[in-house]
């Protein structure tokens, strides 16, 4: 795929294009960039960059409506999730030289160890040492955001979430770091729409300054703007098309899967070290400073070509909390269980159908009726939520290839072909 190709789509124009009729993209990756050849765009991450909106029938709507800065999103299971691998801390709505700290534990904290009470001006020098992975933002909706940060140092953080045209609006609270510094926190009370920054401190000093913006809630209608990737092996970057992402002002990025390659990784340390590898490169900080992400999963996560019904699922757990404390994704349900599939609309102009291709297969009923790609209640979903949709564009972000391609990938073990019934059910 090309390097950060820029491409304006309005509804009329991507339908003649692509012949389906469906209103939907689907962004998916398929094989292991160790088995590319080195002449297929080896040093890029697989990176597209698209505008989208509803104005193609709408003519009182100017054809050259500018990309705003702002973003929201929903996301139908923000409020029924809870994170069990992470301290979760809810930033909400105080004075600014106050901090709120929600934690279910009563914590003791030495006085030297607290963040400050007052954030130091937002252009001192960055503190690298302590926070040497940069910021993330994730599964925004139209209130809310999921803030990550890996910190170095001893006790809590003081986090800061401000809004880019409001100079008095502020959002702090205390967040506590996990074992291994993992540390996250839910921005709550946001506005719809919204373009905001966020920085978090310590006793050593600053994270860089992340960005991201809120959904469009129902009736509102702009330009959207979103970029893609996925397979991003350590083995072929840099990734130079996540550099240029980071400069496009983006609504938000999708991580389609393959973020990382933990291939041979079994225990939960050896998945952080390989997660590590990727959060360490500029061109992975310059992205998840610059916009808020969507992300899924694929193979690489756990191990290439995993298969649910083999892999020892103590080595998924272990795969799954590194995966979870490295991209910011709500994934663990009230009663324990995992959920990677969701949705997030984007007010009218946009859903996004985020897919777990993954989690759910099983590999030993390929090619039979009862073939399951995905879980039953995963396909309702889905089908359910693009019947109902009153969005223009419904986005589906499957990690992996759901066309047929048999002149193109001959290996169909891991698409969905090889689960013809679900396949052409969902189709």
């Amino acid at each position: 795929m090309h390097d950060a190709l820029m491409t304006r789509f309005d509804r009329r124009a991507f339908l003649k294009l692509s012949g389906a009729g469906a209103g939907a993209l689907l962004v998916a990756c398929d094989g292991s960039a160790l088995d590319r050849p080195v002449g297929h765009d080896a040093t890029h991450a697989e990176h597209d960059a698209t505008e989208v909106s509803d104005t193609a029938s709408d003519p009182d709507v100017p054809p050259e409506e500018t990309v705003s800065d702002t973003v929201v999103e929903t996301f139908d299971v923000l409020d029924e999730t809870v994170d069990t691998s992470v301290n979760d801390t809810v930033a909400t709505e105080v004075e600014p030289d106050t901090s709120v700290a929600l934690d279910s534990e009563d914590q003791d904290i030495a006085p030297d160890t607290v963040a400050p009470a007052v954030d130091p001006p937002w252009d001192t020098l960055e503190a690298k040492d302590v926070f040497p992975f940069g910021v993330q933002a994730g599964d925004a909706s139209e209130t809310g955001v999921l803030l990550q940060v890996h910190y170095l140092g001893i006790g809590p953080l003081r986090v800061s979430i401000r809004r880019t045209d409001e100079p008095d609006f502020d959002r702090v609270a205390l967040a506590v770091p996990n074992e291994v510094g993992a540390v996250r926190v839910q921005g709550i009370n946001l506005a719809p729409g919204g373009s905001y920054r966020f920085v978090f401190w310590a006793p050593e000093g600053r994270s860089a300054i992340g960005r991201f913006h809120t959904a469009l809630s129902p009736g509102q209608r702009r330009v959207i703007r979103f970029a893609g990737s996925a397979c991003t092996n350590l083995g072929v970057g840099p990734f130079t098309s996540l550099q240029r992402a980071a400069e496009m002002s983006l609504d938000f990025y999708v991580l389609a899967g393959d973020t990382t390659y933990c291939d041979g990784a079994h225990t939960l340390d050896e998945y952080r070290s390989r997660w590590r590898g990727t959060r360490e490169t500029s061109d992975y900080q310059a992205l998840f400073a610059s916009t808020g992400v969507y992300a899924t999963w694929d193979d690489h996560e756990v191990t290439n070509d995993w298969d649910p019904e083999v892999v020892p699922p103590e080595r998924v757990e272990a795969a799954v909390t590194a995966f979870e404390e490295n991209v910011p994704l709500h994934a663990r349900q009230l009663d324990g269980t995992r959920r990677i599939w969701r949705s997030q609309r984007w007010g009218d102009v946009l859903e996004l159908f985020v897919l777990d291709c993954r989690g759910e297969r099983l590999p030993s009923t390929a090619y039979k009726p009862n073939a399951q790609y995905v879980s039953r209640a995963q396909l309702d979903w889905l089908k359910a939520g693009l019947s109902a949709s009153r969005a223009r564009w419904k986005i589906i972000v499957s990690s992996v290839p759901i066309t047929d391609m048999p002149d193109y990938f001959e290996q169909v073990r891991d698409r969905w072909a090889r689960y013809p019934t679900q396949r052409t059910e969902l189709l």
